[in-house]
């Protein structure tokens, strides 16, 4: 039986506004620190990075969305229990976003690299225990997400250190590292595609109802890797002769200097005879708008990550000065793989976690038009171009700060590290999401980053911001329940007229 819902059309409009800034800081932080390595190994550049999430992020938060998800994230509460208030449901999901975005601001404003997901499943859970109580949360699943904060971080750590210990040994410290960087890349190619491939057709696909009972796991492993050899084939007679100029690479691109700062953090500009900004006036709108553009660059996705970091953290500094450099010639090469997974880690993040991480949008959408509670209830696609949207947006104007912690103040990256990193958290991510076990991407690649670290030794990570990190997952996710069940129990318990 329906319920008239038209009394809370408030909810709906405030759920809306509560979901883009969700969205927003989606893209400031988880979005950010799946780009972090990339960035900082200059495989790609901050605006570069915008763009490539603009393409994938939205295109896989749209096209390969899920189409049917369960309401609640990974049915951590049990939603039976609300089928005869469908509008405490739908309230206790505006106050779950709205909590979410609280916490995931004050994450994203201090640097504070976190799990988006673990985040809203907090706030549900805040919310549900104080209508409902303990038991309305199902424990098991709980007690899964708490043994990833400590497993998925150790395993992918675990992962990257042995596949750049791999690389370091046999490929960068031998007499031609060029040379065996060329033959190892169509390998690392095929491995890294076959592993995001698999993980867009197998768990993505998963939940996109046209395609589940097609995509069964002897037919996606194969055409993955498949797809992975086909590209290192390609890379080797067709791709490979061409990147075979070492010449043509930019200088720029073989060495990392530290710029001079003002006192704000910015990479202080060099003296010119151009007159200044006060002497050069704009004297047209068309001027006033480059100006204005070139301000809010500045301030956003042109900004100088590398030099902030060296002069907010001097032992960010000391760790990049003092790591190991390796040949120029052959960190290009690995500087092509990172691109590539970038790409379908991009498109793989907005195929899952993008839908999944606005579902209490998408369901307080369906409560408000069907006013009947549905364990599972479809996302609607402008739902998600909407938070693809946000997502952008984020990344663009504010994921700077993450990807200075992650990038640049946990130890030193480069291509050849930066592609081990990203290719072990994928393969963490891929197996724990074949076992059904709920992990964080964002948890995974701080554990490989620190994994690649520790192979240059124990003074090459920053172990007491790795401490800060690791600490605030646990902090946030907890104060998240409290402030959740807080707003929640304000709205829905306080005496009325």
């Amino acid at each position: 039986m329906s319920v008239d819902m038209s009394p809370f059309l408030w909810i709906a409009v405030l759920g809306g506004i509560c979901g883009f800034g969700y969205g927003f800081f989606i893209g400031a932080n988880d979005v950010a620190n799946a780009f972090a390595s990339s960035v900082s190994s200059k495989s790609v550049t901050l605006k570069q990075a915008v763009i490539i999430a603009s393409i994938f992020e939205f295109s896989g938060a749209f096209f390969l969305g899920a189409s049917v998800t369960g309401t609640i994230r990974s049915k951590i509460i049990d939603i039976n229990l609300y089928i005869d208030e469908p509008e405490l449901l739908m309230f206790g999901m505006f106050t779950s976003l709205l909590s979410a975005v609280i916490m995931l601001a004050i994450a994203t404003r201090f640097g504070l690299p976190v799990s988006t997901t673990h985040d809203i499943v907090g706030c549900i859970m805040g919310f549900s225990i104080a209508a409902k109580g303990f038991d309305s949360v199902d424990w098991d699943v709980a007690r899964k997400l708490f043994m990833s904060w400590v497993a998925s971080p150790l395993i992918s750590g675990c992962v990257a250190a042995f596949l750049f210990g791999m690389v370091k040994y046999f490929v960068m410290k031998t007499d031609n590292p060029y040379q065996r960087a060329y033959y190892t890349f169509p390998i690392v190619l095929t491995i890294g595609l076959g592993i995001d491939i698999f993980y867009i057709l197998y768990k993505a696909s998963s939940n996109f109802s046209g395609f589940s009972d097609k995509l069964e796991l002897y037919w996606v492993l194969p055409t993955s890797f498949g797809i992975g050899l086909f590209a290192g084939i390609l890379w080797i007679f067709v791709f490979g002769p061409c990147a075979k100029k070492p010449e043509d690479r930019k200088a720029s691109n073989s060495r990392e200097e530290i710029h001079d700062l003002d006192d704000s953090g910015h990479p202080m500009k060099e003296s010119t005879d151009e007159p200044s900004s006060e002497e050069k006036s704009p004297s047209t709108i068309v001027d006033n708008l480059k100006l204005l553009s070139k301000k809010f660059g500045d301030s956003t996705y042109n900004q100088d990550l590398h030099a902030q970091s060296m002069h907010e953290n001097p032992r960010t500094a000391e760790i990049w000065e003092q790591g190991e450099v390796y040949d120029p010639d052959a960190e290009m090469l690995f500087s092509y793989v990172q691109v590539f997974t970038a790409c379908l880690n991009s498109f793989a993040h907005g195929a899952n976690d993008v839908s999944n991480t606005i579902a209490p949008l998408s369901a307080i959408i369906q409560l408000y038009q069907d006013g009947v509670v549905e364990k599972k209830s479809e996302v609607q696609k402008w739902v998600l171009a909407y938070g693809g949207i946000a997502i952008v947006l984020g990344l663009a104007l504010y994921g700077y700060r993450v990807m200075k912690s992650v990038g640049y103040k946990l130890t030193r990256l480069s291509p050849s590290r930066g592609a081990s990193a990203e290719l072990a958290a994928s393969l963490t991510v891929v197996t724990a999401s074949f076992l059904s076990i709920p992990v964080s991407s964002t948890q995974c690649i701080v554990g490989a980053v620190s994994g690649v670290g520790l192979i240059g030794g124990w003074k090459n990570v920053q172990w007491l911001f790795l401490a800060r990190v690791c600490v605030g997952w646990v902090v946030l996710f907890f104060v998240a329940v409290l402030l959740s069940a807080g707003v929640f129990s304000f709205g829905a318990f306080s005496p009325s007229a």
